[in-house]
């Protein structure tokens, strides 16, 4: 308000220069030949949502580069996809769950301490510190902060998918995971929506198995 600027005003924050590459090889921009490329044609090569993504995993403060290629994939390497893959996985888990009448009827008797396998620990401990990183990101205005957090709470839920089957013989256990798995899709969720990315529940190519 010292400088004139009234109280709420959104801030700006200005990043640093973009290197753009296509898998791999860097484009050649030159304000001189007129060879640049806008935002708005970078848009119609890849998604709005991996465009975003992309471009906050990156601190502010550092040179950025963006791979249109892997952008525009569906493949694990593009940010994007490999998150919102993840909570894909997440809720075809609550299908397949619903589908074999397994359902969280009652939050008291639930028995995490079933929840004891390695990947399982670590996707909890991993689920807990959400608060503070939005805290720390908002204080520090480093929104790259809560993309890097995303990007491994989809890294850790694809090993956790991979080793922890929730449709087992063990009708606590199943309870136990599926819980974990709907815990896991919230957070993911609202995390992704705070960085406004969109939160698909189905996904092409997806290898459903719970």
């Amino acid at each position: 308000s010292a400088m004139g600027h009234a109280s709420g005003e959104p801030e700006v924050l200005l990043g640093q220069m973009v290197t753009l590459l296509r898998h791999g090889e860097e484009v050649r921009i030159s304000k001189r030949s007129g060879t640049l490329i806008t935002l708005g044609e970078l848009l119609d090569e890849v998604d709005p949502d991996a465009a975003r993504l992309t471009f906050l995993l990156q601190s502010l403060d550092t040179t950025q580069s963006f791979d249109i290629g892997i952008v525009a994939s569906q493949s694990m390497d593009n940010p994007v996809y490999y998150v919102q893959y993840a909570h894909a996985r997440l809720a075809s888990i609550a299908r397949a769950a619903q589908a074999a009448g397994l359902s969280l009827s009652s939050i008291e008797s639930l028995d995490l301490s079933r929840l004891d396998h390695e990947r399982e620990r670590e996707l909890m401990a991993h689920l807990v510190t959400f608060p503070e990183t939005l805290q720390l990101a908002a204080q520090s205005r480093a929104v790259h902060r809560v993309t890097t957090w995303v990007r491994t709470l989809a890294g850790l839920v694809h090993g956790w998918y991979h080793d922890c089957r929730v449709l087992t013989d063990d009708p606590q256990l199943s309870t136990a995971r599926l819980a974990l798995a709907e815990a896991s899709r919230s957070v993911l969720a609202n995390a992704l929506a705070i960085l406004g990315v969109t939160v698909p529940d189905r996904m092409e190519r997806l290898d459903e198995h719970a």
